[in-house]
């Protein structure tokens, strides 16, 4: 489509358009579309050199003269709440059982990052899943968010969740407890779907699931566009949300049902975040959207 819109304005060069998008000029690729109004091509290239500072002087300039209107859809009747995780002992003496064996291994900087992160964020399902059982009590269908889905470890080890490939591949000794673990959305899809059917828009190909007699089994996860479809219609009342589902998509309140969308964790940067945000409040909503953080 994109290519479709930039033949159109080529084609039209003095036809009046508007432009609508959620993101003019966060990146010079957003203004590809309208580069005739800032000097063409070389302007592009010229802004990548220029960073963000060069963004927002020429973001002012399209403002000021009138070829760009910023607009942002009221959130004052939305809802924010910030809930703490409050880690069990049995965490504690994991996380820092897990922390003396990456020492020991002499493990910093980014993966002990990743690692860390990643450990906390399975910590804090707990307290996720307490949020989500209690907003479906109250009629509402529940959008989880998170930024990392585990395939690529998952792919890698044989079905290993991301803590145990991590300490791995670091050589690390792995603690029976996290071999034991599995990831934040299997653990969340294997907690809610018997109950109220999880739909996943994450982008990943797999997933466990338990069958009829207790075992765990990896199936395939259904199209995103299906399991859109069977959220919208509340046929699935949880829906897990990654960064590769965070564009283009509406997982919005179209009927009674509300919308509590939860953050297991929050996005590196802030128009990300505003992304996820605005796949559960759009302007054709039906309620406002309950925001739940969860902190650590």
């Amino acid at each position: 489509s994109a290519a479709r819109v930039q033949t159109l304005v080529n084609l039209c060069a003095r036809c009046h358009v508007v432009y609508s998008t959620a993101t003019l000029a966060s990146d010079p690729s957003h203004l590809r579309f309208v580069s005739h109004m800032i000097g063409g091509q070389h302007a592009l290239e010229s802004l990548q050199r220029g960073g963000n500072g060069a963004l927002e002087l020429v973001g002012m300039e399209l403002k000021m003269n009138g070829l760009s209107v910023s607009r942002h859809l009221d959130q004052d009747v939305c809802r924010f709440s910030v809930v703490d995780h409050e880690f069990s002992r049995e965490e504690l003496a994991l996380y820092r059982d897990c922390i003396e064996r990456l020492e020991e291994a002499n493990v910093s900087g980014s993966m002990r990052q990743m690692f860390v992160r990643t450990l906390v964020a399975r910590f804090k399902v707990r307290t996720v899943l307490a949020e989500a059982r209690r907003a479906l009590a109250h009629g509402n269908s529940v959008v989880v968010a998170v930024q990392h889905t585990g395939e690529a470890a998952a792919n890698r080890n044989e079905g290993a969740s991301c803590m145990q490939d991590i300490m791995q591949r670091l050589g690390c000794d792995v603690p029976s407890t996290i071999a034991r673990l599995t990831n934040a959305i299997d653990e969340i899809v294997l907690d809610l779907h018997c109950e109220y059917g999880v739909a996943e828009v994450t982008g990943r190909k797999t997933r466990l699931e338990r069958t009829g007699d207790g075992l765990l089994e990896r199936v395939r996860v259904p199209r995103i566009k299906k399991e859109i479809e069977d959220f919208q219609a509340g046929s699935k009342r949880v829906a897990i949300l990654s960064r590769a589902g965070s564009t283009g998509i509406g997982l919005h309140g179209t009927t009674d049902a509300g919308r509590t969308h939860i953050f297991l964790e929050l996005a590196w940067s802030a128009e990300d975040h505003l992304q996820q945000c605005g796949r559960t409040y759009r302007t054709n909503s039906s309620s406002p959207v309950d925001y739940v953080l969860i902190s650590s």
